[in-house]
């Protein structure tokens, strides 16, 4: 039996094997221990991924789908996606309150959701790891995700997970894998370490203290749509910009020239993460002119610099959550291909000192090394081996209530130590009122329809009495795991109502008014 750990990236994934107390990636075409996270419908019985799906972006954009894992779990009213779209060849429509991506599959118009497509995905690193585990099954499957994911986005990686039929599958925190990756040489107590993880689609940041041989996670914070992937469309947009310029005319790209120009800064940003300039060059760009421009280093930096502050200003943020000062970190661990970038480095080391910067995680292999250690972890707990907890997390953002004004109050604060338990009194606000429904939400805005809906708990049969009379007591608990229990009971009757979830994993619904 075989544990895997799987980093499910916004532009790169891989996984990692744990079987018989040793670690191997799975090594996808060409060699490499990552893949594309791209799917391609070319009309074949199966859809292709990775290498084999980028090597025909050019000449098949339209069918050619990426950027998948910033659209699952997201609502389409969501305003992070407008200036997204701009960049995607494929088309995208809103049906039924859901995105549907736009393919010719075997010569047919099909919709597909982007949590489908994520589960296609899936299903492929699933069947290259079985190729070459050969007659080793696998027993458990952990799978990393942004640190700021809210419930809704991780409901929809694991249906995605479901979709590719992977087994007994636990999700984790993104940094938190990470650090796992490197545990043995991380372990002195009493030390605090910031996680700076800037990847191809999303920017996590944690900070994490050493206790008794447990990872304690103090805080959280980030992006889910700030990455490396952003810092290509900036640059995409830049070269469009100064091409049009130069040759006085108005762009307007079809599909295929925005995947060439796409991947040619990407390349880019690659180089310069080396060199201190790069030339790109698309011959036949727009009616036969050739595209021509050199980068330099200094350019680039000017061009993205928004997207690092922006970085720096969530770090800065999430110390002074955390009330600590930049004396109490004790190392900046790196994660994530963003990293490799020096401007972000030369923020960092300007910010915390440059003795602090540590490259002692794999920027690309951190979260799946970490997280088929946890899922080994997991599968000894299983067999009885040990019970040791590895991790002690926090809740990431606040659940609470819709109150009668529509406002959304806290029950539950952004990183609050798990397990926790809340108490809260209500009552009723109509004469003779005989039910009460209790919304519960997650997230951070004042209006409770702004946040995400999770669940309701629902009190029958109050006797009649007059507003406020009645006394509804409200509990709330999480536990380790991430369950959230709500119970919700009438005083001096045994009339109750209860909700539980998997707060990390449970899905986002429409909202119900209280009655």
């Amino acid at each position: 039996m075989a544990a895997i750990g799987i980093d499910f990236g916004t532009t790169y994934s891989g996984v990692t094997i744990y079987r018989n107390g040793l670690a191997e990636n799975v090594t996808f075409e060409g060699g490499c221990d990552t893949s594309e996270s791209v799917v391609l419908f070319d009309g074949e019985q199966e859809p292709k991924c990775g290498k084999n799906a980028t090597c025909v972006m050019t000449t098949n954009s339209a069918n050619v789908v990426f950027d998948f894992k910033r659209m699952i779990g997201r609502r389409p009213d969501d305003p992070n996606l407008d200036p997204l779209s701009n960049n995607w060849p494929f088309a995208v429509h809103i049906e039924n309150g859901k995105f549907k991506v736009e393919v010719t599959d075997q010569g047919e118009r099909k919709l597909y959701t982007p949590e489908e497509i994520a589960g296609i995905y899936l299903k492929y690193l699933k069947e290259m790891t079985l190729r070459q585990l050969k007659e080793t099954p696998i027993e458990t499957v952990v799978v990393g995700v942004p640190a700021s994911y809210l419930a809704a986005e991780r409901m929809a990686t694991k249906e995605a997970c479901d979709y590719a039929g992977l087994p007994n599958v636990t999700l984790i925190k993104e940094p938190v894998a990470a650090i796992l990756s490197k545990s043995c040489d991380l372990s002195e107590e009493g030390k605090h370490y910031l996680v700076f993880d800037f990847g191809g689609g999303t920017f996590d940041v944690s900070i994490v203290r050493i206790e008794s041989r447990v990872f304690s996670v103090i805080c959280i914070d980030g992006d889910s749509h700030l990455g490396g992937r952003d810092i290509d469309n900036a640059l995409c947009d830049h070269v469009r910009k100064k091409f049009e310029e130069h040759n006085k005319i108005k762009l307007e790209l079809d599909r295929e020239n925005m995947i060439r120009i796409r991947l040619e800064c990407e390349k880019i940003k690659r180089r310069l993460s080396e060199a201190e300039k790069s030339d790109i060059y698309i011959s036949n760009f727009h009616n036969e002119i050739p595209l021509k421009m050199t980068i330099t280093r200094a350019l680039f930096e000017r061009i993205t610099e928004s997207i690092y502050q922006r970085t720096l200003e969530i770090t800065r943020r999430i110390m002074r959550t955390a009330n600590m000062t930049h004396e109490n970190i004790d190392k900046v661990l790196l994660v994530g291909g963003s990293t490799r970038i020096p401007r972000v480095k030369t923020l960092l080391s300007d910010e915390f000192g440059a003795e602090k910067i540590s490259n002692i995680l794999h920027p690309d292999l951190a979260v799946m090394h970490g997280a088929a250690r946890y899922a080994d972890h997991l599968c000894r707990r299983e067999r009885n081996l040990f019970s040791d907890r590895l991790i002690s997390d926090v809740q990431p953002h606040a659940i609470g209530l819709k109150a009668e004004n529509g406002k959304f109050c806290r029950l539950i604060e952004p990183n609050t130590t798990l397990p926790v338990s809340v108490i809260r009194y209500g009552s009723t606000t109509r004469e003779n009122q005989s039910q009460v429904t209790i919304s519960v939400y997650e997230g951070t805005n004042e209006l409770a329809e702004s946040c995400h809906f999770l669940g309701t708990v629902t009190i029958d049969g109050i006797p009649n009495a007059k507003p406020g009379v009645p006394v509804i007591r409200i509990q709330m608990n999480i536990d380790n795991s991430g369950i959230l229990k709500v119970t919700a009971n009438l005083e001096g009757h045994d009339r109750k109502g209860e909700l539980e979830l998997d707060v990390s994993e449970t899905v986002n619904a429409r909202t119900f008014e209280m009655s």
